[in-house]
């Protein structure tokens, strides 16, 4: 199961302030940082003793007009044969949220 967040803001922020707001928050760690065009993805992983599983986050930044988009995947983390999480998608995704809300972002979407 995944949670999928999207976040939108009415002005172009830099991909590099987005990416330094997220250093100030300890969510897991950085496995992949590209960018194609004008879209930038980071993919995280983090371990979870609460179900003894590694969760995944990807984090897709494009811009649009003068609009910045930033869309939040939170999945994996399931384990036993119930693949239950115990939150982890949600924990995952929580404080990249924060940041995101610090920099004046608002939520447009969200999916679970």
């Amino acid at each position: 199961m995944a949670n999928i967040y999207k976040y939108c803001c009415d002005e172009h922020i830099d991909f590099e302030i987005i990416f330094k707001k997220f250093n100030e928050y300890d969510f897991g760690e950085e496995v992949l940082r590209e960018k194609f065009n004008d879209i930038y993805v980071i993919s995280f992983e983090k371990y979870f003793f609460r179900n003894g599983s590694y969760t995944a986050l990807n984090i897709i930044v494009n811009y649009e007009n003068d609009s910045t988009y930033v869309t939040l995947i939170g999945f994996g983390g399931g384990a036993g044969i119930f693949n239950y999480s115990r939150g982890s998608n949600n924990s995952i995704t929580y404080k990249p949220i924060l940041a995101l809300e610090e920099l004046n972002f608002k939520k447009i979407a969200e999916s679970y």
